[in-house]
């Protein structure tokens, strides 16, 4: 194997690993929000766009740095 399949092949596995982190918390925060919003039906709106401001901050966070926080 050639150095630069090997690096390739970290860099691929490293992404899937990635990947798999984000879509966990993913669930997680889905999970949350539907969570909050049954507790506070008459807020979902707020509840929402609260939960979407984090999203977009979350976003921005790993397209620069690689890693979830």
């Amino acid at each position: 194997m050639c150095i630069q399949a090997f690096w390739t092949e970290i860099s691929a596995d490293r992404l899937n690993t990635v990947l798999d982190d984000l879509l966990e918390e993913l669930k997680i925060a889905k999970r949350q929000r539907i969570r909050e919003i049954m507790k506070r039906p008459e807020q979902e709106t707020l509840i929402q766009s609260s939960q979407n401001r984090e999203d977009k901050v979350f976003r921005v966070h790993v397209i620069r740095n690689g890693d979830p926080p």
